[in-house]
């Protein structure tokens, strides 16, 4: 089969090559540069002036154009005589097209080729992090029981600020709920205020179920000194205090993580990262500190960058909870910025917390973003046109439906919705994020327990079982509900709080 790829002069090297690299049996590809700079740029009366001027035009069974040309294709199809598809909208999926192509999916003249390579794309990127994670069992600088710490493959170290009266297993299934989410290591945050629960048998409960690294962050040296046989992970020392460490920490099984005592310095983790190699402190990370923003944000990147080009033979760690906490605004695209700007450098480890609720699901957040630029990275390309995204909030596509709205057919709604009370009762919707279902009680009128409770994390699911029950008669009624069932799955899926009305 013969094909023509259509690119503009910028993309035309990169199609080149990525078409050199994976080339098919059985496809003999051509590309044309058009003289135009941006391949998506191009229009459907550029392909009409320029195409003609090809004579291997004639000799294609099939002509591939940009994924960002706009309109219907079928009229520059009739007239250069070669049936002409929308390819795909980002280069580097060029060759999962070419794969397609040969299955005989033949595109499209009005939608790009991305709406056929989903399920491609989705072996694609799960082949690529299984791939990675693979290389990052070879290239590590250490291991902390059994995980990699390496530069293909970033980890999340997962924090749980533990307070005075919390209890053992309430901390452990959080843990565990941070572990199903995305969290490589369990590191338990410990103020210097006292505490009631037994932080040995904490840790030991802890690896026992998570089966995972178990960290310590406190200054309470004493409180180290206490755990240092039990833990995995220490966060934070300074570099002066490296001389107080047993030289034998690698053999101990622990890893420390040293922090500067002047966060604008970048030479003092380099001295101290020559320092460790020359006493033989194999297991350290380095964590230049991520500093919260407006308050040092931009200089202290800056400094991850420089010490990632100075130091080499250590982890860095990037703390992102200093910044999702400290900005009142949603973590999910915070998260995504951090993940791509970290990656970029090569960080290896980040440091998230779920420590308020406007941070919640951050960890699930990370772990997404992360994966979306190590895809990126390794197939050289974005952060999108993925099979995973971050997309919650809002949409990439424009839907397609756009009603007719015919004057003598419209009715503008002016009556106001008045509550009238259901004679088979009332009902309260609440949301459960720490089993992350949907809570509907029905009460009867008169009584303080309820009738029944229904738990689903599908609204439809938990409408259908009131219906079924029938415990509205009132259409009214049941409309409410359904409108309370969707803001309580939309506080759900976004991590944020639902209050009915």
């Amino acid at each position: 089969m013969r094909i023509l790829l259509v690119t503009g002069r910028k993309a035309y090297s990169y199609v080149k090559r990525i078409v050199e690299e994976n080339r098919i049996p059985g496809l003999e590809i051509n590309i044309v540069e058009f003289p135009i700079d941006v391949a998506a740029l191009i229009t459907i009366n550029d392909l009409l002036r320029e195409l003609p001027k090809y004579q291997i035009v004639k000799q294609m069974d099939l002509i591939i154009v940009p994924g960002y040309v706009q309109g219907d294709l079928s009229a520059v199809s009739e007239k250069i005589g070669v049936r002409i598809i929308k390819g795909v909208k980002n280069a580097r999926d060029i060759p999962l097209m070419l794969k397609a192509v040969m299955q005989g999916v033949l595109g499209s003249e009005k939608e790009p080729y991305d709406v056929f390579l989903h399920n491609l794309k989705i072996q694609r990127d799960q082949d690529v992090l299984s791939k990675v994670r693979s290389r990052a069992l070879m290239n590590k600088y250490f291991e902390i029981r059994g995980v990699p710490i390496s530069r293909d493959y970033p980890l999340i170290f997962a924090e749980i600020p533990v307070f005075i009266d919390d209890k053992i297993e309430d901390i452990v299934s959080k843990a565990s709920r941070m572990v199903s989410k995305g969290a490589d290591a369990i590191i338990y945050g410990v103020s210097e205020e006292p505490i009631r629960i037994d932080l040995i048998d904490l840790i030991k409960r802890s690896k026992r179920v998570l089966e995972k690294p178990i960290g310590l962050d406190s200054v309470n040296r004493d409180l180290f000194r206490l755990l240092q046989n039990h833990i995995d992970i220490y966060l934070s020392i300074y570099p002066d205090e490296l001389d107080t460490i047993p030289l034998s920490n690698e053999y101990a099984g622990y890893a420390l993580t040293v922090i500067p005592r002047n966060i604008d310095s970048i030479d003092e983790l380099v001295d101290t990262a020559n320092r460790a190699l020359s006493i033989g402190l194999n297991k350290l990370i380095l964590d230049p500190v991520l500093q919260p923003p407006v308050l040092g944000l931009t200089r202290s990147i800056y400094r991850y960058l420089k010490i990632r080009e100075k130091i080499t033979s250590y982890p860095l760690l990037m703390g992102v909870g200093n910044v999702i906490e400290l900005i009142d605004a949603d973590s999910i695209g915070i998260v995504a910025i951090l993940a791509s700007i970290g990656v970029e450098i090569g960080i290896e480890i980040y440091l998230a917390t779920e420590a308020s609720v406007k941070t919640r699901r951050a960890i699930y957040e990370l772990r997404r973003a992360l994966d979306m630029a190590i895809i990126a990275r390794e197939t050289g390309g974005l952060p999108k046109d993925l099979s995973i995204d971050l997309l919650i909030a809002k949409s990439k596509k424009e839907s397609l439906y756009k009603p007719r709205l015919e004057p003598n057919r419209v009715v503008n709604a002016k009556n106001k919705f008045e509550f009238i009370e259901d004679p088979k009762g009332y009902v309260r919707i609440s949301v459960d994020h720490s089993s992350e279902e949907i809570i509907l009680e029905h009460y009867e009128h008169g009584r303080k327990e309820p009738s029944i409770i229904i738990k689903s994390n599908d609204p439809l699911s938990i409408a259908k079982e009131v219906i079924s029950r029938e415990l509205v008669s009132r259409l009214d009624h049941a409309i409410y509900i359904g409108v309370e069932l969707g803001k309580a799955y939309k506080a759900l899926k976004l991590g944020g709080e639902y209050e009915q009305e």
